[in-house]
This record gives C-alpha cells, structure tokens and sequence, in this order.
C-alpha cells in the first residue's frame, strides 16, 4: 500500500491539471487585455499627432498665405476692389489676393463623408488636410478697421477620423495681420 501511495504522488492529478490550465488561461486572458490596451492607447496618440501635425501645416499655411495677401485691384471677383479679405456670410469661406496675384480661396468641403479644408487657387482646388482629420468647423472674422494692417481671425476645429478611442479633437486659433505693401 505504501508502494502504491509513492507511486500516485509522482504524478499530477486531474484537479492539479485542472488548476495548473485555469491559471494559466487567466494569466493568456490578462496579457490579451493589456496587450489591447496598449495597441488602443497607441492607435489615439498617433491620431493625436496626426491630427496635430495637419493643424500644423494648416497654421503654417494661413500664416504665410494671409501675411502676403494684397489689396484686390479687381483681379478676384468675390474680393471687394481695394480689400484685402472678404469672408462669406456665414464665416466660412475667407476670399483674398495672394502675393503672386492669385485669387484664393479656403472652405470646407465634404468628401465622402469627411469633412476636409480646401484652398483654391484660381479656381485650382486642392485639399490642405488628410482624409483622416475631419474638420469639424471653421469661421473667419475680418476686421479692417484698422488703417494700417487688416486682421483676420480663424478659428478651426478638427477631429482625427476614425474609432471613437482614436479621436482627438485639437481647435486653433489665431488672428494674423496681413503685411501688404501699398505699392
């Protein structure tokens, strides 16, 4: 009997199986969740940045664009003659007169059910964001009171375009003069 005994307890039991194959299901279980979790915290920072970085250009753009627009001579129809800016009613279209004598145009467009901003120039429209930043709104605001520089103000907010953990929503704004000469 003795024998027998010694010779059972060098082997596993069925309970000690058992146990050994739940521990061990747990343990896949928790490393899946954490593996999830880490891909999702990584899927929104990449959002965030890409979203981040199109309102980088974007502001780089309307910085250099608008800080070189000219007085309009008659050249761009939707620009009064002798103004520099001209914003549609509702705040969301900004008109005006480039450096390099160009009518251009900044407005929001949808595009399959993104919203992306465009600027157009010379009736040549082209997409300043990605497909995967959804431009939520956009408003100008002229003011040209001033006699010396006009301001413009815009304000922008976008959302980066996808699954609800991988949405970051960045708003900028900004007010930039525009450095014309009268020449």
């Amino acid at each position: 009997m003795i024998r027998n005994r010694k010779k059972h307890s060098l082997a596993f039991s069925l309970i000690e199986l058992l146990v050994a194959v739940a521990i061990f299901s747990l343990t896949i279980v928790i490393i899946a969740q954490i593996t999830k979790f880490l891909v999702d915290a990584q899927r929104s920072t990449m959002a965030n940045q890409n979203t981040q970085e199109n309102m980088r250009y974007v502001f780089t753009v309307f910085s250099q664009e608008l800080r070189n627009a000219e007085r309009n001579q008659g050249f761009c129809r939707e620009v009064n003659p002798n103004r520099v800016f001209k914003v549609s009613s509702d705040g969301q279209i900004l008109s005006f007169r480039n450096r390099q004598g160009e009518c251009v145009d900044y407005y929001v467009v949808n595009d399959n059910g993104i919203f992306r901003l465009v600027i157009s120039r010379n009736g040549v429209a082209d997409y300043l964001t990605s497909r995967k930043v959804n431009i939520q709104s956009l408003y100008f605001v002229v003011d040209e009171s001033s006699a010396v520089e006009p301001l413009i103000t815009f304000k922008i907010t976008a959302q980066a375009y996808g699954s609800s953990y991988e949405s970051a929503t960045i708003q900028l704004q900004s007010t930039i003069s525009a450095r014309y000469s009268n020449n």
